[in-house]
């Protein structure tokens, strides 16, 4: 075998190898308590500083344009009417119980989800009585589908 033919075939063989590894994707790890409380922190704050744009892009991009409109222009009114504060976050993330959507609230049957268009599969939440929060995961990264009641624990 001359020299050239060599590399042709260490060039394939390399090819091949790398191309196996590649085959699968990565399974991205679910996420976590403690990135559900994240995201609702990093809502909080960008509404109480005015960002309405940074707090849009927390929350699950939904084809319904008018679910999103509805939401941009109440944001601190919606916060308020459901509690929504850092003090009540930090009360779910300690007493609250973490899980799949459809775990948590099987008799909704992902309807939180399924009214944004989102895979009730992909959606995760947290919840300790009637306070209760969901969020979106696409493989990197959480957004907002729902919270509620977070003084009304």
């Amino acid at each position: 075998m001359r020299q050239g033919q060599r590399y042709v075939v260490l060039v394939v063989a390399l090819l091949l190898v790398l191309s196996a590894c590649g085959s699968e994707p990565a399974k991205r790890p679910d996420p976590t308590k403690a990135g559900i409380t994240a995201l609702l922190h990093d809502f909080t704050a960008a509404v109480t500083k005015g960002d309405t744009d940074a707090a849009m892009a927390l929350v699950y991009p939904t084809t319904d344009t008018k679910i999103l409109e509805g939401m941009r222009g109440r944001l601190p009114e919606l916060m308020a009417r459901e509690g929504v504060t850092t003090e009540a976050i930090d009360r779910l993330a300690e007493r609250g119980t973490f899980g799949r959507l459809n775990e948590l609230w099987p008799e909704l049957d992902g309807l939180w989800a399924k009214k944004l268009g989102a895979d009730p599969e992909r959606c995760f939440g947290l919840k300790s009585g009637r306070a209760s929060a969901a969020a979106h995961w696409d493989g990197s990264r959480l957004t907002l589908i729902y919270v509620g009641d977070l003084d009304r624990e």
